[in-house]
């Protein structure tokens, strides 16, 4: 961590020696904290009408740092039309499963990405029909890769398809996935940590910078996911807030014995 972690509890120095100091959380902690907070400020950004931290995507065994979700009215009711989740890692190796070979299976990895971009650039030149047409710019048109004929391209697709599902095979990033409990997912790491090539295709990835920026590197698909799956991640958004609602608005305790106490002061901006 920078320094300015350090500079963060210099306030514990200085206290007198009969008060009692609050333990100080470790530098994993402090650094996991400041992804989460990032990663909910990402969510923010794009204005969903509720979003919360430390969230189940299915059942509680799990939970992705924050989550969020996009209501749209239709006749008298509001319904929820888009889910999205963000898990954070603060190292590279925590975001692959557990194997030996993990190295070379990045390594492979990287070397079908270049060959891929090559078999791109010439389906490019023999399949243009592939290309959408909503874009007045070349430059920014997408493709759609999938759907070509190029036989090349089919069988590099499934290599490289088998290769990722072995790396995430058991890591949480596939249970989340697995779970198809959103329509977008991101994984937020510090700047640089991981490049975009070593993930899925469906997941979208975020930098986040020391100063708490966070910089979009790859936005994430749109997957298939059903009305049932987003309603169960809105009422487990709506109860992982709980804990904030109470902590707000200054009322504390646990189980059914719950007291009122002095409301917590946000600073002036």
């Amino acid at each position: 961590m920078s320094s300015g972690t350090d500079d963060l509890f210099s306030w514990a120095d200085h206290l007198p020696e009969e008060e009692t100091v609050r333990p100080v959380p470790s530098r994993a902690v402090v650094h996991y904290q400041r992804l989460r907070q990032a990663a909910l400020a990402f969510l923010a950004a794009r204005e969903p009408d509720a979003l919360a931290v430390n969230v189940p995507p299915r059942f509680r065994n799990y939970k992705v740092a924050a989550a969020a979700f996009w209501r749209r009215q239709t006749g008298r009711n509001r319904l929820v039309e888009e889910t999205a989740v963000v898990q954070v890692f603060d190292r590279h190796d925590r975001c692959f499963a557990e194997c030996a070979d993990r190295q070379k299976l990045v390594d492979a990895i990287h070397s079908l990405r270049e060959e891929r971009e090559k078999l791109e650039a010439e389906i490019r030149e023999t399949e243009p029909h592939l290309a959408d047409t909503d874009c007045l710019f070349a430059e920014y048109r997408t493709w759609r890769y999938r759907e070509s004929e190029n036989p090349a391209y089919r069988k590099l697709c499934r290599k490289l398809d088998a290769l990722l599902r072995t790396l995430y095979r058991g890591s949480r990033l596939e249970r989340v996935r697995r779970a198809e409990c959103a329509d977008r997912l991101y994984l937020a790491v510090p700047a640089h940590v991981m490049d975009p090539d070593e993930l899925g295709e469906e997941w979208g990835l975020i930098y986040v910078y020391p100063d708490g920026r966070t910089e979009l590197i790859r936005e994430a698909e749109k997957l298939p996911c059903s009305a049932e799956a987003r309603a169960h991640l809105a009422l487990n958004i709506a109860s992982a807030a709980k804990a904030n609602v109470l902590f707000s608005n200054g009322v504390s305790g646990s189980r059914r014995y719950y007291r009122c106490t002095r409301l917590p002061k946000r600073r002036r901006k």
